[in-house]
Order: structure tokens, then C-alpha cells, then sequence
């Protein structure tokens, strides 16, 4: 059976510096929790009989990104505004946690910089941002 993804949580570290998340963001409407993929190295050769041959490669982090009902005076675009300002001075990181709290304690943290913000004001809906993060380190899940 699915698990619903009501309660879902994602929060930030107030401060570059910071090594856990004390910042709740808000509103939060869709997120993407960074996966991985394997790179395939091609080992064929003329001994294959035929038939590639492959190894592993590196691994990729993948991006985390999420949609926010976006206030542009609230705590969360504070919070995001100050990570805009260092992300146009240089690529800082911060530590991230996504909170399962529908399933118990299980969290997904990891250091991200952000790598993009997007904000969307349609006509006659509400006003959203979608923020692109970039790990840079490779997320821990715990509590699974």
C-alpha cells in the first residue's frame, strides 16, 4: 500500500554554517528528494563474441527540487533570499533535511547549494517558486 505524502516536511540550515536543520520551509507543494544513477562503462571488445560488455561507473547525485506556495514576505523567502545572495557570490552550501513525518522518523538529509530559483505569478492562482538545490554531498537516509 502507498504511503500518502501528507506531512511531509523539508528543512534548512539558518546559516551556511550550520550542520542541522533548524528552519522549517514552508507551504511546500511538490518535491523531488534527490535519487542517483550509475554511469555504464563500455568494456567491449573484439573477445566479446559479439555482445557489449559493461562495468560500473560513477555514480550521479541527482537534484532535489520543490515548489512552494510562495509569499515573498514570510520566513521562508527570508530564508531563500539569503541562499539567493550567496548563490550569486559563490556556490555555498547548506545542510537540508527531508522530514517523512508520516512514516515515523525516517529522514533524508544532505548538503545542497542552490543551483536555481524560479518564481511564478499566473493571473488568477497563487503566487509559487520552484528551487533547485545541487548536493553536494551524498544524501543519508535514516530511520527507514
Amino acid at each position: 500500500m502507498a504511503t500518502p505524502t501528507i506531512g511531509l516536511q523539508l528543512w534548512a540550515g539558518a546559516t551556511q554554517a550550520a550542520t542541522s536543520a533548524t528552519v522549517r520551509i514552508g507551504e511546500i507543494i511538490d518535491i523531488t528528494v534527490p535519487g542517483w544513477s550509475r554511469a555504464d562503462i563500455d568494456v567491449s571488445s573484439f573477445d566479446g563474441n559479439g555482445v557489449r560488455q559493461f562495468m560500473p561507473g560513477f555514480i550521479e547525485i541527482g537534484e532535489a527540487e520543490f515548489t512552494i506556495n510562495w509569499n515573498p514576505s514570510d520566513a521562508t523567502d527570508d530564508l531563500l533570499r539569503t541562499m539567493r545572495g550567496h548563490a550569486y557570490a559563490a556556490a555555498s552550501d547548506y545542510f537540508f533535511e527531508v522530514r517523512y513525518t508520516q512514516s515515523g522518523a525516517a529522514i533524508t538529509s544532505f548538503r545542497a547549494y542552490m543551483k536555481g530559483f524560479q518564481p511564478g505569478t499566473p493571473m488568477e492562482e497563487e503566487m509559487s517558486a520552484t528551487v533547485t538545490l545541487r548536493p553536494v554531498t551524498v544524501p543519508v537516509d535514516t530511520g527507514f
